[in-house]
């Protein structure tokens, strides 16, 4: 009896320390099972990258900055992307064209920084850089080549600065500063902004924006601020004028861009952030350059020619007025300007040898 008593007794506690072990096995399988699940759900995105998230094969909308990230285990994962600056050149034998008023055709030679926007990262791998490229490039001579139509050539490529300032309005801004103007009447713009004008400036009021100098640089950004030159009708804005007059503020609202978070039409069709664009050079096209030059030449050629006829004609009343027959003081008035040679006899008859450069 005390010897079954003492199995029965040893039995269970030997059950009670299998189910000890048991528990004590599913604790740690469970613990283990923890890291293992928060291994696979925290993930580092790298210095200088953002990630976009994968499920199932299926990219998604999400994206995340640089720094540890949560993700669904084993269902997701991230697609890394650089977020280092990319250049795009637009220089010879490919540089931006565009023609003038006056029919000449110019060129532009720059280059835009840009970087992936982080809200469309989605759709960056599916966008070849030369189809960037060839977007940008369409969209610089669509909208500047409006602007360069209404100007004279000359005028055009002398404002190098004034024309880079306007290609970064294009390129970095939701609207271009002078569409406000020319939304409505623009003569009544300092009296009467534009609706959408007014919503910029408050948008832009509640921007949070730390630097306080930038700050108060949007009052000088009001309406009845700028100045509004109109074309000789008095009805249409003087565009580049407008960018002249008003380079200052424009550069403000460039500077106060990137508060806002807004994108121009190019950005949002190419999922891209456009930094800035670096204009180095405006010039007039090399077929347009040869023709200006050889005119240039010509009429040169017309001017010498003209004050040796002048010469001419002040050297023969000298010589008629001394008594020089009108045929003598011709020729005589030829040799003393190298239009012809001395009279050389030959025969008996005497003739002037004509220079080549006559």
């Amino acid at each position: 009896m005390d010897t079954g008593f003492r199995w029965t007794i040893n039995l269970k506690k030997m059950i009670e320390f299998l189910i000890w072990i048991l528990n004590a096995t599913t604790w740690i399988l469970l613990v283990i099972a923890l890291i293992a699940l928060l291994n696979s759900s925290l993930v580092q995105i790298p210095v200088a990258h953002y990630g976009n998230v994968i499920r199932l094969g299926k990219r998604l909308e999400r994206s995340v900055r640089e720094g540890y990230q949560f993700k669904l285990p084993f269902l997701e994962k991230f697609l890394l992307i650089k977020q280092e600056l990319k250049t795009l050149q637009f220089k010879k034998p490919d540089p931006i064209k565009i023609f003038s008023i006056d029919n000449l055709q110019i060129t532009l030679e720059g280059s835009i920084q840009y970087r992936y926007d982080f809200n469309n990262l989605r759709k960056i791998p599916e966008i070849e850089p030369e189809t960037i490229k060839k977007g940008m490039l369409d969209s610089i001579e669509d909208s500047i080549g409006i602007i360069g139509s209404e100007e004279k050539g000359e005028d055009f490529r002398q404002n190098k600065e004034i024309i880079g300032q306007m290609i970064n309005c294009v390129l970095r801004m939701e609207r271009p500063p002078h569409y406000y103007v020319i939304e409505n009447d623009p003569n009544d713009f300092n009296n009467n902004p534009s609706q959408s004008f007014l919503d910029y400036l408050e948008r832009l009021r509640n921007a949070k924006i730390s630097d306080q100098k930038l700050v108060k640089q949007i009052d000088h950004l009001e309406a009845y601020l700028w100045e509004i030159p109109l074309k000789s009708d008095n009805s249409n804005l003087n565009i580049l004028e407008f960018y002249l007059k008003n380079k200052s503020r424009i550069e403000t609202m460039l500077q106060l861009e990137d508060f806002l978070f807004e994108r121009s039409a190019t950005e949002i069709l190419y999922n891209l952030d456009v930094r800035t664009f670096k204009l180095t050079s405006v010039d007039f096209s090399t077929q347009v350059t040869e023709a200006l030059e050889a005119e240039e030449v010509m009429k040169k050629e017309i001017i010498a020619k003209q004050k040796r006829q002048d010469a001419k004609i002040k050297i023969m009343e000298e010589l008629i007025a001394k008594g020089v027959s009108p045929d003598k003081a011709s020729d005589d008035a030829d040799v003393m300007l190298g239009i012809a040679k001395k009279n050389i006899v030959s025969g008996g008859n005497a003739f002037n040898v004509l220079n080549n450069n006559s």
